[in-house]
């Protein structure tokens, strides 16, 4: 790499860190799961990428991109690695070609894919994105906008951000996260979305199902508006949701008469860690049992969501945020004093 490139693209103290963060988690995931994260990032951004029009909607080589996998990827590989400055530019020309600008109620919104109606889910994916690569504020602000403007009633989404009803917690989380993060910046506006979504936690039945309690949590803590409620929602009781991992698993390798269900439960533990990474420590017995569950399951360098021989492009890239987040928290757990 040319000096005065790298001088540039390791000056900032943001970007150091993220350096300091990449060099410890690739070995601890190299090491105790056997996947090589850095090869992983290499096939999303060398085979799963059509140069100038996104990633790839489900497999390497296929020329169809969506918006949807496109953010997904974009936001997994700046928060696993460096992006030069010229990556970061091209992904975010890129994402913004697919939002929407006419009519004026749709501006800011994003579609699942081109020709396609907006998203609420996509919408907050690419809002994500788009910060994670460093957008300013001026750029984001419009699908934040679009976010709050299709809040249901109730305080939920549903996947399109319409008012047809059908909210649910997942077409929630998106949105959701988006807004904490730049609660702060939204002021009054942003605590009082905020305080509509927790008060549609308190009306879903998914609360009541042991696999989605993960999600329930996660967004609970999202919420929570001091650190009193963080901390009252960090104490929940996963009983239910341990009784979903059969005795013996992960040891035993799924077979393939497995209902289809149980293999999107193993590509989900990846995503559900990343629900529980605030509540439980990442060397707790159901911190490591999702990891080893969900790193079994590797196709070659990505994931499916289906049992089959090729990996996809948004399933890869999820699973390469998941292990680099819980090897990132693993080795701030066990970091001395000071190095953390």
């Amino acid at each position: 790499m040319d000096t005065t490139l790298a001088s540039a693209l390791y000056s900032s103290p943001e970007a150091r860190m993220r350096q300091q963060t990449v060099a410890k988690t690739s070995p601890i995931i190299n090491h105790l799961t056997g996947v090589d994260l850095d090869a992983t990032r290499a096939f999303l951004r060398e085979h799963c990428f059509v140069k100038g029009h996104g990633f790839s909607s489900q497999y390497a080589g296929q020329g169809k991109v969506s918006c949807t996998t496109t953010a997904i990827c974009v936001y997994a590989l700046s928060e696993t690695g460096l992006l030069t400055q010229q990556e970061k530019d091209e992904f975010q020309r890129i994402l913004l070609a697919f939002c929407r600008t006419i009519p004026a109620d749709q501006a800011g919104a994003f579609p699942r894919t081109t020709g396609e109606a907006p998203s609420a889910w996509t919408t907050g994916q690419a809002a994500l994105a788009l910060a994670s690569a460093g957008a300013p504020w001026q750029v984001i602000q419009p699908s934040v906008e679009w976010l709050l403007r299709t809040q249901a009633a109730n305080g939920g989404w549903n996947f399109p951000g319409t008012a047809a009803g059908h909210e649910r917690l997942i077409y929630t989380l998106y949105p959701t996260l988006v807004l904490a993060r730049f609660r702060h910046r939204l002021g009054d506006r942003g605590e009082n979305a905020l305080a509509h979504v927790s008060a549609f936690l308190t009306t879903r039945d998914e609360r009541d199902v042991a696999w989605w309690s993960p999600l329930w949590e996660h967004l609970k803590r999202l919420v929570a508006t001091s650190r009193a409620d963080r901390r009252a929602a960090n104490h929940p009781s996963f009983d239910a949701y341990w009784g979903l991992f059969e005795e013996e698993w992960p040891t035993i390798y799924v077979p393939e008469d497995w209902l289809h269900e149980r293999f999107s439960m193993a590509l989900m533990s990846g995503s559900n860690y990343l629900h529980l990474r605030r509540i439980v420590q990442p060397d707790h017995p159901l911190a490591l049992l999702h990891i080893r569950y969900f790193a079994d399951e590797r196709i070659q360098h990505g994931w499916s969501d289906s049992r089959e021989y090729q990996p996809k492009t948004w399933a890869t890239a999820l699973g390469a945020l998941s292990l680099h987040r819980w090897a990132d928290d693993l080795s701030r757990a066990h970091a001395s004093p000071g190095e953390s």
